[in-house]
């Protein structure tokens, strides 16, 4: 009898915590470069120091950092993480997404998306789109190899723009 009560509890812990959809993952880290996104960057000088930090941190291109990219043969979505590296708020972001053959020898395709965000500095979040490949043709080169036929592709992404919130940034006086 000890024995179906632990089992029971265990198994109602384990069923409560099946449903927390907290998709916010802090420190998130490249393992030996798995899962990394490459983001290409655009030609960006470097602040002078007479620039303030909001100004730095929307002219940097490694202001966010995806993680984790997802995308098997089967599925009509595609799954990463964001990551903010600025010390303000981010609210949202426009990517431009480029699916390449292996080796990157030939555009497959591309989209554009618009992707909403809850971003404290530093913190990670999980993020879905839907996918380019609507055949369920292609998977990630990365990722888990499919048991039946499918073409791998690869992907580079662009931050064409992100949105921060900023409270109680000092106004210049004249």
């Amino acid at each position: 009898m000890p024995r179906l009560v632990v089992m029971t509890v265990f198994g109602l812990v384990v069923s409560t915590a099946a449903f927390a959809l907290d998709t916010t993952r802090r420190h998130l880290q490249i393992i030996n470069g798995v899962g990394a996104v490459q983001i290409i960057a655009d030609t960006v000088a470097e602040p002078t120091e007479a620039q303030d930090s909001l100004s730095a941190s929307l002219r940097n291109p490694y202001a966010l950092t995806l993680l984790g990219y997802k995308k098997r043969a089967s599925d009509t979505q595609e799954e990463f993480n964001v990551t903010n590296n600025t010390q303000f708020h981010v609210t949202g972001a426009r990517l431009l997404l480029r699916y390449f053959t292996p080796g990157c020898t030939e555009v497959i395709d591309e989209q554009q998306v618009v992707i909403v965000l809850d971003l404290a500095p530093g913190e990670s979040q999980q993020v879905t789109i839907p996918s380019f490949d609507l055949n369920r043709a292609y998977y990630y080169m990365y990722g888990s190899k499919p048991r039946l036929s499918a073409t791998p592709f690869d992907v580079k992404v662009r931050i064409i723009s992100f949105s921060v919130e900023v409270t109680n940034y000092p106004v210049p006086q004249p």
